[in-house]
């Protein structure tokens, strides 16, 4: 294990929760429409138009962060879809909207009840007539991810030197630039951070790091998905608004020396598409008067796991509170961000009370690695409180797979936002989960 170095400017994970790609292939052929193609814009039954609204976040015209296709008229329904030829998009639709392990829309939102599968169930049971062209339907809204600017002006911008060019037939990347933010005059605080998304038709997510070192500023492959050594500090992604921190919290920045920063932004190009040219950054709002409390963020989870080949396994690693650090309760834990490797199914986070009462501190249920998201968190940790996360893993390989960076192994971390912040090198980035008792489950 590497030994991490303590991370002085901290921010919130926001929402992760993409319109994922469409990538299964293991879906069967359907007997539902299929193969009807067209290029025409023949409408939708009302009721069938109104079931999709929440879709068309990303699968308008023309498509959104990333997604592979459109779902806005007749043509978009009945074509094969781009991973399945043979299989209509409307059938791939529904199998995704009932989904347990991939819903559709993609967690942290609400996944889809009846009242919006269940007219595209029996729009498909009677044939799947298109709409008529005389009939008045309610506008069906397009709307642009959650892209709002809070009530804050932004002081600090964090954009590369120039845009990127993405490669035409590059369909997945992860790029990276670095920013420094010069050490500030008086001591400052984050209050709140804006996603500025440019070209919303390829951006899939974006993340910020804090590095302990000048990353370039010009848009580069990045050196891995989630680097341990950089601090995760701020990720957001289409239905995830700006964080705006407590009235009574916010995060500290570097004092003395400059905080190097690095942004992350995830391509999503299936298509395949020329000529895009991206200048998506994030912005900063800061104060000059600090707020009450310094905020900050507690990783918990653990390292002490193995997945063993062809089964599915389950660690639970215990955070005890004790009599060490109890001079620092009440906490506040606003915020909390599950993460996780390509086999992770399920995490959760409970914080459990001396009498056995649990709060839950996210629950990820299902998780997918592609769809990671950010949860709202109202709880308050007090004397006798531990924290319980519990990983569990499908492994598919002949391999047993360990704790590590890259996405081939694994990882079982909760990254919790609260305040006050607590002034100890042991609290700092994943160094808390050390803290942890892990010991894995019976199958």
């Amino acid at each position: 294990m590497r030994r991490f170095r303590p991370f002085f400017f901290l921010l919130p994970a926001a929402v992760v929760a993409a319109c994922s790609p469409d990538s299964s292939s293991s879906t069967p052929a359907s007997t539902g429409p299929a193969g009807a193609g067209g290029a025409g814009g023949t409408p939708l039954p009302c009721d069938v138009a109104e079931a999709l609204t929440r879709c068309h976040d990303c699968h308008s015209s023309p498509t959104q962060f990333g997604a592979p296709m459109s779902l806005m008229t007749y043509e978009d329904l009945v074509r094969d879809t781009p991973s399945t030829p043979g299989v209509s998009a409307l059938v791939r639709a529904l199998e995704r909207m009932k989904s347990t392990d991939k819903p559709m829309p993609p967690v942290p939102r609400e996944r889809a009840s009846f009242k919006e599968y269940g007219p595209l169930d029996a729009w498909l049971e009677r044939g799947f007539p298109p709409g008529d062209p005389a009939q008045k339907c309610a506008p069906v809204a397009t709307p642009d991810g959650g892209v709002v600017a809070p009530a804050c002006e932004p002081d600090t911008k964090l954009r590369a030197e120039a845009p990127y060019s993405l490669q035409e037939g590059t369909s997945d990347i992860y790029v990276c630039y670095g920013v420094d933010v010069p050490a500030p005059a008086d001591r400052r605080q984050i209050t709140a951070i804006i996603p500025r998304v440019d070209d919303k038709s390829v951006v899939h997510h974006i993340v910020v790091f804090e590095a302990d070192k000048t990353e370039s500023p010009k848009p580069h492959k990045c050196k891995d998905i989630f680097p341990i050594d950089w601090k995760a500090v701020y990720a957001w992604a289409p239905g995830g608004p700006p964080f705006v921190l407590p009235e009574e919290a916010g995060f500290p920045m570097a004092e003395g020396k400059p905080t190097h920063l690095v942004v992350q932004v995830h391509y999503s190009n299936l298509k395949h598409e020329a000529g895009h040219v991206d200048a998506t950054g994030v912005d900063l709002c800061t104060t000059e008067t600090p707020r009450k409390y310094d905020a900050d963020i507690l990783w918990v989870g653990g390292f002490e796991f193995a997945v063993p080949p062809h089964q599915t396994s389950t660690v639970e690693c215990t955070f005890d509170w004790g009599q060490n650090w109890t001079k620092y309760l009440p906490l506040q834990v606003v915020q909390s961000w599950p993460h996780m490797h390509q086999l992770g199914r399920k995490l959760t986070t409970d914080l459990v009370r001396a009498d056995g009462t649990r709060s839950p501190l996210g629950h990820a249920d299902p998780f997918s690695f592609f769809d990671q998201a950010a949860y709202p968190v109202d709880a308050t940790v007090s004397n006798g409180d531990k924290f319980v996360t519990r990983c569990t893993w499908e492994n598919p390989t002949d391999q047993t797979v360990v704790w590590g960076e890259e996405t081939s192994q694994e990882m079982c971390f909760n990254l919790l936002t609260y305040y006050p912040r607590i002034p100890l090198p042991q609290f700092s980035g994943p160094a808390a989960s050390y803290l942890s008792d892990c010991k894995m489950q019976k199958p």
